[in-house]
């Protein structure tokens, strides 16, 4: 069993500093460390050797999780007066952690990122709980956001399926209302491993017409996928602007309209009431 051991830290401006480290702080083959420098609490990754991996920090470990093969680890990290955390990807690199990815932004843009158990992949999730895949491999996200995301069985040909919703304001108040759902499922590189269907038929006069396909994969595919999305809102809007319009004319009609009745029954005398036996 491994030993909790003290250890002398020296950082690049040649501060040096005395911690401790051991089984209970080890994150894959790092140690997050705890250090107090002029009376305040300083955070620091290390390795094993006692070599700083980041800077001194203030923020703290929040949650964390490494792959099996111990190449990936991602920290979750809050400031004390931050209201959301942020997550780092440290991905080792010739034996030693370098940081590779973080959703910490000049625009403070929140996003959050999810282990997916036994997975070469993480869900990023956006501030409207969209969902993306991010590649711990490839330290980068590989597919758009979507409405829904979730991993199929591993000895499938595809990674994952997805849903995107097509939705639309119905009036000035800007209420919403789903127009429709694309669907379909990616690959293991973030490709889109199948047609995308459009779940609804109402633009279409064949059903042929309701599947897509995208080829391109990455960034390029992303821009694709939105590009499609973005023409298929396009075409419900005049969809439905072409049913407004059409029920406003019908209105119109009905409003100069005029049904005259004839033959109108007489209710001046009183129906003859008939009597029936008692039981």
């Amino acid at each position: 069993m491994e030993e909790v051991k003290k250890i002398k830290i020296t950082f690049e401006d040649g501060k040096t500093m005395t911690t401790y480290y051991g089984p209970d702080n080890r994150i894959g083959d790092s140690y997050w460390v705890t250090v107090f420098h002029h009376m305040r609490k300083y955070f620091c990754l290390i390795n094993k050797n006692g070599k700083p991996i980041t800077s001194l920090l203030t923020k703290e470990l929040m949650s964390f999780f490494y792959t099996k093969d111990r190449n990936d680890i991602l920290l979750e990290l809050k400031g004390q007066n931050e209201t959301h955390s942020n997550f780092y990807h440290f991905q080792k690199k010739e034996k030693e952690y370098h940081c590779v990815f973080s959703t910490e932004n000049k625009d403070h843009i929140f996003f959050q990122m999810q282990q997916i158990d036994n997975s070469d992949y993480c869900y990023l999730i956006s501030a409207n709980q969209k969902m993306a895949l991010y590649s711990l491999k490839d330290a980068k996200q590989i597919t758009p956001f979507f409405d829904e995301l979730e991993l199929v069985d591993e000895d499938s040909t595809h990674l994952a399926f997805f849903s995107e919703k097509i939705i639309l304001e119905e009036d000035e108040e800007q209420e919403k209302f789903i127009a429709t759902e694309l669907v379909g499922f990616i690959g293991y590189q973030g490709e889109f491993s199948s047609r995308i269907y459009d779940t609804n038929s109402l633009i279409y006069h064949n059903d042929d017409q309701r599947y897509y396909i995208i080829l391109q994969s990455g960034l390029e595919g992303i821009k694709k996928f939105q590009e499609l999305c973005f023409r298929i809102t396009l075409a419900y809007q005049n969809y439905y602007s072409e049913v407004d319009r059409q029920n406003d004319e019908v209105i119109s009609e009905l409003f100069l309209e005029k049904i005259e009745v004839k033959d109108r029954p007489s209710y001046q005398n009183p129906a003859k009431i008939i009597p029936f036996p008692k039981r």
